[in-house]
């Protein structure tokens, strides 16, 4: 239900991320599973035994992505990995343009999430429409945390 509900209030933001895991996905998937393409790549840029470690680190910066306690990790990951692909591809010669379009939607992911607090609540009765990173209740019980938009006392 809070998957359904962030998509319909930040369409772009959500469609965004979509689009981002699945370009991530796809291209772990051509790392695993060494495809010609993929093994060509990593065999002209030298780092062929290391191929599946970059498909590892695009599974992390999928997760990082995904979840909101890590987000901000998962952007300066991924923008020094595509930024380093870039750097990398260029030096082949090669256009280096998915990557570019890659690196573009992620920060403008973050972009949206920046102008809105991943953290605020429209219940009323907690304290994170300021940008707060705590979660606490405007109830008046000590201890007490707003979870998902309500207070749960």
């Amino acid at each position: 239900m809070h998957i359904r509900h962030s998509f319909a209030k930040h369409p772009f933001r959500s469609l965004a991320l979509l689009i981002v895991s699945v370009m991530l996905l796809v291209s772990t998937y051509t790392k695993f599973a060494g495809t010609t393409s993929a093994v060509s790549l990593f065999d002209n840029l030298n780092l062929l035994p290391y191929m599946k470690a970059f498909a590892l680190v695009q599974i992390i910066i999928l997760l990082c992505l995904w979840c909101r306690s890590s987000r901000h990790f998962g952007l300066l990951l991924a923008s020094a990995y595509f930024g380093a692909g870039i750097v990398m591809l260029l030096s082949l010669g090669q256009n280096p343009l998915l990557q570019v379009i890659l690196l573009f939607l992620i920060w403008a992911i973050a972009l949206v999430r920046r102008n809105h607090c991943g953290h605020c609540c429209d219940c009323g009765k907690c304290s994170l429409k300021d940008n707060a990173t705590a979660n606490k209740c405007n109830c008046g019980k000590p201890g007490c945390r707003c979870k998902e938009g309500a207070c749960p006392c």
